[in-house]
């Protein structure tokens, strides 16, 4: 995977955490919808869940270990996902 698809998978994780539908976040990243639901079902494989509050949990676990992700990605989009998983979606605990 290149850096461009990395980003836009972290992209796409920080919109699910805020709760955004797939057509919101293809409205905000100006993808096909198509496209957010590849990237989706990529993210589900790959952290080895089976949905969307699975997929936080398991992508906030990721991001309390910063020195897995801080090789991977600039530390801005790092700390806009941090921050974005740290907290409560619509009123939803991802623990």
């Amino acid at each position: 995977m290149d850096d461009y698809q990395f980003i836009s998978k972290l992209e796409v994780i920080h919109l699910v955490a805020l709760d955004s539908t797939n057509q919101e976040i293809a409205q905000q990243l100006i993808i096909a919808p198509g496209t957010v639901k590849a990237h989706i079902a990529s993210i589900y494989r790959k952290l080895d869940v089976a949905n969307r509050t699975e997929a936080v949990a398991h992508a906030r676990q990721l991001v309390s270990s910063p020195k897995i992700l801080n090789s991977l990605v600039g530390k801005r989009v790092l700390a806009g996902v941090a921050h974005a998983l740290q907290n409560t979606c619509s009123g939803r605990q991802y623990t």
